[in-house]
């Protein structure tokens, strides 16, 4: 045995026993920091809300015009009457589905050559979509504007109506012979009215417009003499052996017997 409280060889170490009798306490021996002792786990880092995927936006438009790739860029035609001008920005929208377009991106008007096409710088969204493509137009008329119609002319005064013809002349029933004049030396005509009234306002006609006015024609034979006959502006030129009688009541033609 090795003094008191000291362990030799393969024996235990003997407790040291205090003034009081009792064992003393065992040297708490300090650790190092995180030595034998786990460190405590940092929460884990809430994970970011992922952006939410953009909602295609749809619209009603009927005033568009096709977009078409000239080479390099991107142009219009068919724009007479549609309200573009330079830096002009415009919505760019897809084909129709079901009465709606697709919205797209933008277009800025890059250049206006009259009756020509619109040259149009797209953005970048609108370059990347498939597809037609076409551009919202403030207004829209065909490219050749039609010619404002003329006003209607006035309509043409309706015509009186033309009065109606007088009735056919009736036809009288007068006959003339040639005779001689009793007591005269020249030749007449007899002209012989069988019509039941005086004849009034005649005028008889004989061959080279000579022409006899008679106030009154009775019924019966009247004796004219061929003499009373003169050439007369306007009447008519009747072959010989003719005479025409022309009253208000009516008129005839007829052989001189």
């Amino acid at each position: 045995m090795s003094p008191e409280g000291v362990a030799t060889g393969d024996s235990p170490p003997t407790p040291v026993v205090g003034a009081s009798g009792s064992a003393a306490p065992e040297p708490v021996v300090e650790k190092e920091p995180g030595e034998g002792v786990s460190a405590p786990k940092s929460p884990p880092e809430p994970s970011k809300p992922k952006d939410p995927k953009p909602t295609a936006e749809w619209v009603v438009e009927k005033n568009v015009l096709l977009v078409q790739r000239k080479g390099d860029y991107f142009a219009v035609r068919g724009v007479r009457g549609a309200g573009l001008k330079p830096d002009m920005e415009l919505r760019v929208v897809g084909a129709e589905i079901k009465g709606k377009r697709k919205l797209l991106g933008t277009a800025k008007v890059v250049g206006v050559v009259a009756r020509g096409p619109v040259r149009l710088e797209l953005d970048g969204s609108a370059r990347k979509a498939g597809g037609d493509l076409f551009i919202v137009v403030p207004k829209l008329r065909s490219e050749t504007e039609p010619v404002a119609a003329a006003p209607a002319p006035a309509p043409a005064p309706v015509p009186e109506a033309a009065p109606a013809p007088p009735p056919a002349a009736k036809k009288l029933a007068v006959g003339v012979k040639q005779t001689s004049l009793l007591g005269m030396m020249s030749v007449g005509y007899s002209i012989n009215s069988l019509e039941d009234e005086a004849l009034t306002n005649c005028k008889a006609t004989i061959e080279r417009g000579r022409q006899y006015h008679l106030r009154r024609l009775s019924r019966g034979e009247n004796k004219v003499s061929q003499d009373s006959f003169r050439p007369t502006p306007g009447a008519p030129l009747l072959r010989r052996g003719l005479m025409r009688i022309e009253c208000d009541e009516g008129r005839t033609e007829v052989e001189i017997r």
